[in-house]
C-alpha cells in the first residue's frame, strides 16, 4: 500500500497510471477495505475506460461485497473491453507495468447466482462470457449456444462477434457485428469488426465505410485506428493507412506498433 501511494501517477502514460490505481484497488480488496478499493477502481476507469483488467476487478469487488447483481453487470460490461488486453509498456522510460493476475470469477459468481434466483436467467450468458474470457476449451460453442437461447442479448452478440473474428469465422463475425451496430450504432468496436470482416471476405468496397466510422468521434481508440490502417494497407490504400497511423501517433507517440507499421507500409510501397 505504501509503495503504491508513493507512485507519482501524474508522470505516467495514462494506461500505466490506470494500472497503478488497479493494483491499489486489488490491494485494498485483499485487505477487505472495499470502499477504498471502489474509489481506486473508479479512478482507474476514469483514466482508462477501455481497460478490461479494471472491468474484471470491478466484478470481483462486487462479489466480495455480496452484490451479485453488480457482479453480473460488471461481467456484461467486460465484453466489449476484451480485445484491449495488453502488457502496458512505455519505452520512453524503459519500464513496464503488468496487470495483476486474472481473478478466477467463474466458480464464485456461478455459486452466487445459484444462491440468488433473481439472476438465474443470466446464468448461461455469464457462464459463456467467462468461458470465453478465460479461453476455456469449447468457449466458442458455448457462446453460439447462448446466442441461440438468447438471440437478442446484446453482450452475447458482441462476444460471439469478437470470438468469431478471432476464429476467422468471418460470416458469423459480420452477421453479429451488423446486428449489434443496428441496435448500438455508437459502438466503434463493432464497426471495426464489421469492416474488417467484410475486408476478409473480399468485399473491400463495403468495408471502407464501417472502418472509417470505427476511427471517428471524440473517443478515438488507438487499437481501432491501428486495425483500420492495417486493413487499408492490406488492400492497397497506403496513403489512407499512413494518415491513420499519423492520427494514432498523436494519441500515443510512445507506442512502438505505430512506428513498426508505418515503416512496413513505406517499405511495401518503395
Amino acid at each position: 500500500e505504501e509503495l503504491l501511494q508513493a507512485v507519482d501517477v501524474e508522470g505516467l502514460e495514462p494506461a500505466n497510471a490506470a494500472l497503478v490505481h488497479l493494483w491499489s484497488a486489488r490491494t485494498y480488496i485483499d485487505m477487505g477495505r472495499l470502499r477504498l478499493a471502489r474509489s481506486e477502481l473508479d479512478e482507474a476507469m476514469r483514466i482508462d475506460p477501455s481497460s478490461p483488467e479494471v472491468g474484471e476487478e470491478a466484478a470481483w469487488a462486487a462479489l466480495r461485497s455480496g452484490n451479485t447483481g453488480a457482479a453480473v453487470a460488471a461481467v456484461r460490461a467486460m465484453v466489449p473491453l476484451e480485445p484491449f488486453r495488453s502488457l502496458i509498456i512505455d519505452p520512453r522510460k524503459g519500464v513496464g507495468l503488468e496487470a495483476p493476475p486474472r481473478r478466477r470469477l467463474m466458480r464464485p459468481l456461478m455459486d452466487a447466482i445459484e444462491r440468488d434466483v433473481r439472476f438465474e436467467a443470466d446464468r448461461d450468458v455469464v457462464e459463456a462470457i467467462l468461458a470465453w474470457w478465460t479461453r476455456r476449451p469449447g468457449y466458442y460453442q458455448m457462446l453460439r449456444e447462448a446466442r441461440v437461447r438468447r438471440p437478442s442479448d446484446l453482450e452475447i452478440l458482441i462476444a460471439v462477434s469478437l470470438a468469431a473474428f478471432e476464429a476467422e469465422d468471418w460470416e458469423v463475425a459480420l452477421d453479429t457485428s451488423t446486428a449489434v451496430v443496428s441496435r448500438k450504432p455508437s459502438l466503434a468496436l463493432m464497426h471495426s469488426v464489421r469492416g474488417r470482416s467484410l475486408a476478409r471476405l473480399g468485399r473491400w468496397s463495403e468495408a471502407i465505410e464501417p472502418l472509417q466510422r470505427s476511427v471517428k468521434g471524440d473517443l478515438q481508440q488507438l487499437d481501432l485506428i491501428i486495425w483500420a490502417s492495417d486493413s487499408f494497407a492490406m488492400n492497397g490504400q497506403s496513403g489512407e493507412a499512413i494518415e491513420m497511423l499519423e492520427a494514432a501517433k498523436k494519441i500515443a507517440p510512445w507506442d512502438p506498433r505505430i512506428r513498426e507499421r508505418r515503416f512496413a507500409v513505406l517499405q511495401e510501397n518503395k
